[in-house]
């Protein structure tokens, strides 16, 4: 992450380099962040009555540091400050981590208490390939393999959706209805999405340690079905209604799921498994570059529409298999736990 931010800052055309590092630097970015953000996972284990909370935080956290790169621009274009200058501060952030992170974090995953252990992992006694061989792993890794690419196809194409002149797109033109001009639009989902991630970020997490995992991975499905159907529309209120569906939504997939991988298969090999499933969804993301396509094609956008909504009925596979799998029943939430712990310290009654 460190070595980005610098390419970020000497690269370009006010760097101080002849060549152009701005596409190593986004590499070196992308594989930093995770990294940080997934080893701070089982600190959850620290507060195991809120453990999904805690897993949600670090994961908006991860999702919302988006909203650095708008206040970077923020500072660019309203202050005059340049990319260099920008960049070299920003750099000390990840030079503390690197100083602090030796001297500071456990060299080992924190575990639950045993006299607390709220949460029963049900596959958690499975070998890191017995895992991987399971269905619940296998449909895990599908759905959010189908999430992630419907995801990045809205981030990837909206810019282009809203500034185009839609009413080209053939048999649009009767629901197309703009009272903003697109390119503000554009801007209020720029700041929409981290934003919103941070605002439901405490909804996301009290859901998760307080309904099932299965009506959370439900809900997701629907509000995903949502925004899909609703991509179909074009009208200003309604897109800002779908902005902040989809800022919900996309919380509630990177939180849900990585509470998925956690409730079902436990910390051991949590950073393999979660991992293998963002690399597989990161390489059939790169499809994405096709959705954009078909929307500069014009009357190809109700060809995306309906594929991606196709896409959004297969992910409905996930919630319906864990409502019937009993494995899933096994997984008792904190606020259960509590419960159970009270009751039990209660004398019974005469």
């Amino acid at each position: 992450t460190w070595g980005g931010s610098v390419l970020f800052a000497v690269s370009g055309a006010e760097g101080w380099l002849d060549q152009d590092f701005l596409l190593t630097g986004y590499c070196l970015m992308a594989i930093g962040g995770p990294g940080i953000v997934f080893s701070m996972m089982h600190l959850s284990n620290l507060f195991p009555d809120r453990a999904a909370t805690i897993q949600t935080l670090f994961n908006v956290m991860l999702d919302a540091s988006s909203i650095v790169f708008t206040v970077f621009q923020t500072l660019s274009l309203g202050f005059g400050l340049t990319h260099i200058q920008i960049f070299i501060v920003y750099s000390a952030v990840p030079l503390l981590i690197v100083v602090t992170a030796p001297l500071l974090w456990p060299n080992k995953a924190y575990e639950a208490s045993k006299d607390f252990a709220p949460i029963h992992v049900p596959l958690q006694h499975l070998s890191f390939l017995e895992q991987l061989k399971t269905k619940q792993f296998l449909l895990a890794m599908v759905f959010t393999v189908l999430q992630m690419f419907r995801v990045n196809s809205f981030v990837g194409t909206i810019d282009d959706v809203l500034q185009k002149e839609l009413s080209k797109f053939g048999t649009y033109g009767k629901y197309i209805s703009w009272d903003i001009d697109p390119n503000i639009l554009a801007r209020i989902f720029g700041w929409m999405l981290p934003v919103g991630g941070l605002i439901a970020c405490p909804i996301v997490g009290w859901l998760l340690d307080h309904k099932s995992l299965q009506w959370n991975i439900m809900l997701l499905w629907w509000l995903t079905l949502f925004y899909t159907v609703g991509c179909f529309f074009f009208n200003t209120y309604l897109e800002i209604v779908i902005f902040a569906v989809f800022a919900y939504a996309r919380t509630a997939m990177f939180s849900g799921l990585c509470t998925y991988v956690a409730f079902v298969f436990g910390f051991t090999n949590f950073g393999k498994l979660w991992g293998i499933c963002e690399a597989v969804a990161g390489v059939v993301s790169l499809l994405v570059y096709y959705s954009d396509w078909a929307v500069n094609r014009g009357r190809w956008l109700w060809v995306l529409n309906t594929f991606l909504t196709a896409v959004t009925l297969v992910m409905l596979v996930l919630p319906l298999y864990m409502r019937k799998e009993r494995t899933y029943a096994e997984i008792k939430l904190p606020c259960e736990r509590e419960l159970t712990d009270k009751t039990a310290a209660e004398p019974l009654a005469l």
